[in-house]
């Protein structure tokens, strides 16, 4: 095999695969096209896949496989193409022909093949508890989609599977979230710049079809990530929150966050040690509950005491911080007077330990509350 690897690697990145797989055999004395068909086709000595998801040491191999009948179908779909290259419509006859069903062969036959080329490996049909939902099995998929490791995908990739995905026809309401928690979320958990736009659009396109899935598979997460969040995802997260929610439900959603402590979080095990049971408060969970009110948020009456009593508390971490500042500023501006009145002592000592521009405007805007 490691003499087709160079063409391989054309047939995987090359932009124009064609062309350079032309002149690579040009360059190939001891090779042809018909040696290349002839290797497909052949069943390769590898073990089958064995792999221990307990255990991340434990070496992979997989075993390739090509269906006789599956080849057949590409090199006709090739053969009905046109505007090809000669090599490719060389290289179609030459599979049509090598793998052509013998006279003897039956449909019985041929569907059997299919059967058993088609069959869960050794590994999975033992597996407990069984995998895939969606095959005739029940399960956690959830398994398997950490056995695959999908989140190590390139952003495109990881577009495409998101898409894919989201068409597939599974019984099962939590699907959703899963694909969230699988796909996207240990990408962002670590996410340190700014997402690429291709993958921002797939995860607000997605959060747009699947809204609760977005909330429980991504924002809950991501708001509890150890260390608290970043820039990056600050942005991230408001802009799914604007795009994807109505107001009503944010003011929900907050009031969940806010006040009720969580343990138990939508995302695959290995992940779970990336996620906290508490909010982690710092300069960019301000801008965020900040752009929650500037998308006119009405938070709740209990969601305002957990956010008062956090910002006594901050006023001293953070008293040179203009972004905490600028948050207190919104919060005293936008937030309902009523709500504010009995926590006014509160936040002006809060605002008091201040040293901002914007100091003078929140003590402003407290003294205009009226017990």
């Amino acid at each position: 095999m490691d003499c087709w690897t160079s063409l391989l690697n054309i047939f995987l990145k090359s932009p124009c695969p064609e062309r350079e797989a032309s002149l690579w055999f040009q360059t190939q004395p001891t090779t042809n096209h018909s040696s290349f068909l002839s290797h497909l086709s052949q069943p390769t000595s590898l073990s089958s896949y064995h792999h221990n998801p307990n255990n991340p040491n434990t070496p992979k191999t997989i075993t390739i496989r090509f269906c006789h009948r599956r080849l057949r179908c590409l090199a006709i779909h090739i053969l009905n193409r046109t505007g090809l290259d000669f090599w490719v419509n060389r290289a179609a006859h030459d599979l049509l022909e090598s793998i052509s069903t013998s006279a003897s062969s039956t449909p019985q036959e041929l569907d059997q093949s299919v059967k058993q080329f088609d069959a869960l490996p050794q590994w999975l049909r033992i597996a407990t508890p069984p995998f895939l939902p969606w095959l005739p099995l029940s399960g956690d998929p959830l398994d398997v989609l950490d056995l695959v490791e999908v989140w190590e995908a390139d952003d495109e990739i990881a577009s495409v599977l998101l898409s894919r995905l989201s068409d597939l026809n599974v019984e099962c309401a939590a699907w959703p979230t899963r694909v969230l928690c699988s796909v996207v979320l240990p990408k962002l958990l670590v996410l340190e710049r700014p997402a690429s736009r291709v993958l921002a659009t797939a995860v607000i396109d997605y959060c747009k079809m699947y809204r609760v899935a977005a909330v429980d598979g991504l924002l809950f997460p991501l708001l509890h990530r150890k260390g608290g969040i970043n820039n990056p995802l600050c942005d991230l997260i408001a802009r799914i929150i604007k795009e994807c929610a109505h107001v009503a439900h944010v003011s929900a959603f907050c009031q969940e966050l806010l006040c009720i402590k969580r343990s138990v979080f939508s995302c695959l095990p290995r992940h779970r040690d990336l996620i906290l049971d508490e909010l982690v408060w710092n300069e960019h969970l301000c801008v965020f509950f900040q752009h929650v009110l500037n998308l006119g948020v009405r938070l709740t009456p209990d969601s305002v005491d957990c956010v008062v009593s956090r910002i006594d508390r901050l006023s001293s971490e953070l008293p040179w911080s203009v972004k905490f500042g600028n948050f207190l500023l919104c919060l005293v501006t936008k937030c309902a007077a009523a709500l504010l009145k009995k926590h006014k002592v509160l936040l002006m000592r809060a605002a008091e330990r201040t040293d901002t521009f914007v100091t003078k405007s929140i003590i402003s805007k407290l003294n205009g509350l009226r017990p």
